[in-house]
């Protein structure tokens, strides 16, 4: 299929780029530009490859007039709302209020591989310290700004592709699990762009129920559900927030959602197939170790369910562990973060039965009833699915997988997503029945997406800061200039810090990541107070 081979394209093209590079310049460190000359060569690699396969009738891509203006419509919209969230003019980042603090940690990445030469990755604001963070679409990213595209561009291009690819997977991978039905495909995509939580009641009670809610809702600017962040019971991640702080995870949720689609739909496995798989899976800890985790595990339910396909889905296991062990080892060694077991989620301080179900019921509102009535009236096939993706919501609620509980959202979100593809189907079921059950299926639709409809206003009415970068800045233009790649500046840990948007490393930035990203900073910060008062310090 068209749609579908034009995701494998994109997909793989910047795997393979991202991964085969960083392997090259590891291998190349000691030369003088490693990062870039390991990119050329991949490239000439890649292309190599594309002529080698060109026989197999790939760049066919067959895509319909109604397909082709799908993915156009979807990737003009992905843009519009990265470009709202993160753009560049006159030499200045301009970043939205809601993405402020997720992109002074991402930028300082991004410009540790395309202004400095960060091979082996390390944390640009803990210098010296090697990266354990799924770091490469931030690599990608630094790539294609060292081959000379703006960064807002490479950023932005990247991630509105990857967001129309995704809703282009999660409507294919509906058609494979319900038919050739385009109302449960456009359906799952809806529920996808418009979170089904119940924030909208606060709208209601904040704005009344009168004439203006609609003019209020359009120019509202803070998110309703903004646990746990807030004073909101509703947590921030379920709308598109998520994915226009988290490019990392919108891209690697593509790739997760293509491995899907391929295990679902192929019959027999040939052994390129399920090496290509298996590799794919492999490469991802790096990539995002959430998605990579949630394949394991689909793929163990897979081989459990499914007796036709077991010793393909082993095989696929197995190869991808091979290939993500040196990076699991890697982690292991540099990363303090720990799986605890810690039932309850964002509710573990106050577990109670009441309140898990009512935080959930607040998180998903109706989709929670809607989900469960689409898997009672699925076939056999379909009901094995959901079976393969419900430890993606019952693991998150028992474990935490990372420094911070609220991490394990990740595993949610994927989880949600295919899990509103039953939705979906129950909805499909109500609007073919008679008038009174079509209009109940019109309402569910409203009430499942008014969240996300207020959400997404606060993305359009967001308000953007202006952080200078070189090209307006004579002291970040001077270091560029006059400092080398590798340099550590001892500085005072601002949010954005100009050492680390100029690709230089800091000793210690703001050690909030560093919780986040699994390192206990309390060491480096005695040591900077003694270094800022004149006293010598043992490395």
């Amino acid at each position: 299929m068209g749609p579908i081979k034009l995701a494998s394209l994109f997909f793989f093209s910047n795997l393979f780029l991202g991964s085969t590079s960083i392997l090259l310049a590891l291998l190349l460190k000691d030369t003088k530009n490693p990062i870039l000359n390991s990119v050329v060569i991949s490239i000439i690699i890649l292309i190599g490859i594309f002529a080698y396969i060109k026989k197999m009738n790939i760049f066919r891509l067959h895509i319909s007039w109604e397909e082709a203006l799908f993915i156009i419509m979807f990737f003009l919209f992905g843009f519009y709302i990265m470009n709202k969230s993160f753009s560049y003019s006159n030499g200045a980042f301009e970043i939205a209020s809601n993405q402020y603090v997720d992109f002074s940690g991402h930028i300082p990445i991004i410009r540790s591989f395309s202004l400095g030469e960060n091979i082996p990755p390390v944390f640009p604001y803990y210098g010296g310290w090697p990266n354990t963070y799924h770091f490469m679409f931030d690599y990608l990213v630094g790539l294609y700004e060292k081959l000379g595209v703006r960064i807002d561009f490479a950023l932005n291009i990247l991630s509105a592709g990857a967001f129309a690819l995704v809703c282009v997977l999660i409507y294919h991978i509906s058609q494979i699990l319900f038919g050739k039905n385009k109302i449960v495909g456009i359906l799952s995509v809806i529920f996808f762009l418009f979170n089904s939580s119940l924030s909208f009641l606060e709208a209601v009670k904040k704005y009344g129920l009168n004439l203006s809610l609609l003019s209020n809702i359009y120019h509202h600017n803070t998110y309703l559900g903004n646990g746990p962040f807030g004073d909101s019971v509703v947590s921030v991640f379920w709308n598109l927030n998520t994915y226009l702080n988290q490019r990392h995870f919108l891209f690697g949720l593509g790739i997760g959602l293509l491995v899907i689609y391929f295990l679902l739909n192929s019959k027999k496995f040939s052994k390129r197939v399920l090496l290509a798989l298996g590799v794919m899976i492999g490469v991802l800890p790096f990539w995002h170790m959430t998605v990579f985790l949630s394949l394991i595990s689909i793929l163990g339910i897979f081989s459990l369910l499914n007796k036709v396909n077991r010793r393909n889905y082993l095989t696929v296991i197995v190869i991808s562990t091979i290939v993500a062990l040196p990076q699991l080892l890697y982690i292991g060694m540099f990363s303090d973060n720990q799986i605890t077991f810690r039932p309850g989620f964002l509710v573990s301080n106050n577990l109670t039965l009441s309140n898990l179900v009512s935080y959930w019921l607040l998180n998903l509102g109706l989709s929670l009833i809607t989900i469960v009535f689409g898997i009672l009236l699925s076939n056999k096939r379909q009901k094995l699915f959901f079976l393969s993706i419900i430890p993606l919501f019952i693991l998150p609620n028992l474990f935490q997988f990372g420094a911070q509980m609220f991490d394990n959202h990740k595993f949610l979100n994927i989880f949600i997503i295919l899990a509103n593809m039953y939705s979906a189907y129950i909805i499909y079921l109500l609007l073919r029945m008679k008038t009174i059950f079509r209009v109940l299926g019109l309402v569910l639709i409203f009430l499942l997406t008014f969240s996300g409809v207020i959400d997404f206003f606060v993305i359009k009415n967001d308000v953007k800061a202006r952080i200078q970068d070189y090209p307006s800045s004579e002291f970040q233009s001077f270091v560029l200039k006059n400092t080398p790649k590798d340099s550590i500046f001892l500085s005072n840990k601002p949010v954005y810090d100009p050492i680390n948007l100029v690709g230089r490393q800091s000793f210690l930035g703001e050690p909030h990541y560093l919780f986040l990203f699994g390192k206990n900073p309390d060491e480096r910060v005695k040591k900077m107070n003694q270094l800022f008062i004149g006293s010598s310090i043992e490395d």
